[in-house]
């Protein structure tokens, strides 16, 4: 019984233990209360009746607030049922029963704070601490304690005040490993334990926006992905053109500024083909940062979601899953607008390229035509309109191309370049 254990301790351990709390009177006293049919029992009954004169039944009475025997091995197999810990090996289920049941008690109560299951631990303790301070006050130092078993609670003769008594609000709920409707269960931390029809609609808000802000983080993360595909194709297709264009301007002996455009690209060529390809580039490396900061945020919204959905709560359960909905509602159609658009912006890049290379094409043919008249008029003018349109041949083979080559030539490319932004098309977005 949690008397005799009270008895046991002041025999063995006086720190845990002392004064006032192991007064013979007040632990027969404690023990009558609970069992007032044993032997011996009788006599106090007696003696400690109603209308006793004796002043110690008075100023040596029963532990305020002592569990009964039952009751404390009812509430530490309640609470190791609810939640795992290491105390719960001080009492078997089955078998083996409870040596000490306050004292295990104690340990749940101490290692686990703030459980419904404490609360007539909490009473017992703040009143013996009232109870202590009186007696120590009175004695002028500090010999009574019972520290064993209420270790949270300051029974020195310089406390002042008394503790509050807890309200029902403060103590941690119980989790329940099945489905059920309540309003006070423990949300991620501590303090987050709706109290009312309030609290627990704004979480219910709360939980909603985790799914949403996670679907839209994971929306984020694949446009940023889809820009930085279509800014490659643009850079390559870009290079490609660049090439036509140093191509015919050395030809034609003059410089272009493209040479620029093919360095830069040439140089992300060599990386890739290097002995070192599989290392990011800078441009890799903060493009993988910012996607890595998303991933993380985004992972923890899914996790707290997780957590919050093994409450077993109904109402929290329907608002993870109602968050995700409501998120892929909102955003899904974004990435399918946004694809469009990219593909919208690409086939106009590249018609503008090939508008650029039709008037490259023209201006070459114009050149070649103009070079040819005049290196005619120096071998004598003899050149007539028609033989102006020969020689305007003979410029254009200068290029490296005949009359025909030249004509054909930007209508092949443009074929080509229509077919490859049709694969790139295919690539992107495959539907």
């Amino acid at each position: 019984m949690p008397g005799c254990s009270v008895w046991e301790t002041c025999k063995v351990d006086p720190a845990g233990a002392s004064g006032l709390f192991c007064s013979p009177v007040t632990l027969l006293a404690t023990i009558c209360a609970e069992m007032p049919t044993m032997r011996g029992c009788a006599t106090y009954a007696v003696m400690c009746g109603a209308g006793s004169v004796v002043a110690q039944c008075t100023s040596q009475a029963k532990i305020p607030g002592m569990p009964t025997t039952v009751d404390a091995q009812a509430d530490f197999m309640d609470m190791c049922m609810d939640h795992a810990m290491s105390a719960c090996d001080l009492c078997t289920p089955v078998g083996g029963g409870c040596p000490d049941p306050l004292f295990s008690l104690s340990m749940l109560c101490t290692n686990m704070p703030g459980m419904a299951l404490c609360a007539g631990y909490y009473d017992m303790c703040a009143s013996s601490a009232t109870l202590a301070r009186t007696a120590n006050v009175a004695a002028g130092a500090d010999s009574s304690q019972l520290s064993r078993y209420c270790t949270e609670t300051d029974f020195s003769a310089d406390a002042v005040g008394t503790p509050a008594p807890r309200q029902v609000g403060t103590y941690l709920p119980t989790m329940l490993m099945y489905f059920h409707q309540r309003l006070r269960d423990i949300i991620l931390w501590k303090g987050w334990i709706p109290q009312d029809n309030g609290a627990y609609a704004g979480s219910i808000i709360g939980i909603l926006m985790f799914g949403i802000v996670s679907v839209g983080l994971k929306t984020w993360r694949s446009g940023l992905a889809m820009w930085w595909a279509h800014t490659d194709v643009i850079a390559v297709a870009n290079f490609e053109h660049a090439e036509v264009v140093a191509a015919r301007a050395a030809r034609m002996g003059g410089h272009d500024t493209s040479q620029v455009i093919i360095q830069v690209m040439s140089a992300a060529q060599a990386h890739v083909t290097g002995a070192y390809w599989w290392m990011c580039t800078k441009q890799q490396a903060w493009q993988g940062a910012i996607k890595a900061a998303i991933l993380g945020v985004s992972l923890t919204l899914d996790y707290f979601n997780m957590l919050i959905a093994m409450t077993f709560n109904i109402g929290l359960f329907v608002a993870v899953i109602t968050g995700y909905m409501l998120g892929a509602f909102l955003l899904t159609h974004v990435l399918d607008n946004y694809a469009a658009r990219l593909r919208h912006l690409k086939q106009e890049h590249h018609r503008e390229l090939r508008e650029a290379d039709a008037k490259l094409a023209t201006t070459a043919t114009a050149a070649g035509g103009g070079g040819a008249s005049g290196g005619g008029g120096d071998s004598g003018g003899s050149s007539s309109t028609g033989d102006g349109e020969s020689q305007g041949g003979a410029g254009i083979g200068a290029l490296g191309l005949n009359k025909g080559q030249c004509c054909s030539s930007y209508r092949v490319t443009s074929v080509q370049q229509d077919a490859k932004i049709h694969e790139e098309e295919q690539m992107m977005c495959p539907h």
